[in-house]
């Protein structure tokens, strides 16, 4: 009896991982597409956090699949069941829409990203200066030049170093805001592809 319950739980387990594979797979096919638009994560392309925060954003992504897949198992309605998902996907699209244009805006606002030493750079700024000296500079510069210095040339004046302008916490918090709207808002690009497809098959195999 040992022997055989063990064989069936390796058989489930190996099953399970065979399930999760196939939406792995579908996961990569999806944001691959989404990454070809979507624009970067508040972190240097190629980093260890870039990568965390983009394989966390698709493991969401596969997680969104799987239950958004598993009501057709056992639909029977097709038509209804079509008429469903392609309110779902317009629903997500004018989401994703809103979304793709309000992180964006928030992205140019907080982050610069100079070509330093033919590297690129992404330095996303802080809401509070660190002390009194930057708040000097600044006004200097506004009254020098008749207008607000730039956070790019604030930036090029403290040697691409934002710890030296902004405090720690302030760059943190905006990174903290910018990387949960970015695993945020991905799977919402996900979802209105996935019903999109789930709507075409539905047409395509009740005609």
């Amino acid at each position: 009896m040992t022997g055989k319950s063990d064989r069936t739980a390796e058989s489930r387990i190996e099953a399970v991982e065979g399930i999760w594979k196939k939406l792995w797979s579908v996961a990569a096919f999806i944001t691959g597409i989404i990454g070809s638009f979507w624009v970067s994560p508040p972190y240097i392309a190629g980093s260890d956090q870039a990568a965390t925060l983009t394989h966390f954003a698709k493991f969401v992504v596969a997680a969104i699949v799987a239950l958004m897949l598993l009501p057709m198992v056992k639909r029977s309605d097709r038509q209804a069941y079509a008429i469903l998902r392609r309110k779902i996907a317009a629903a997500a699209l004018v989401v994703s829409i809103v979304a793709f244009f309000g992180y964006q805006r928030l992205y140019e606002e907080w982050v610069v990203t100079p070509m330093v030493k033919n590297k690129k750079l992404v330095l996303v700024t802080g809401s509070r200066v660190v002390d009194r000296d930057v708040r000097e500079f600044m006004a200097q510069y506004s009254s020098l030049h008749k207008q607000r210095i730039s956070n790019w040339e604030l930036l090029h004046y403290a040697a691409w170093s934002p710890w030296k302008i902004w405090t720690k916490e302030s760059i943190l918090r905006r990174r903290r805001i910018l990387s949960v709207l970015y695993v945020l808002i991905t799977p919402v690009f996900a979802v209105t592809m996935v019903a999109i497809a789930q709507a075409i098959s539905c047409t395509v195999s009740r005609e």
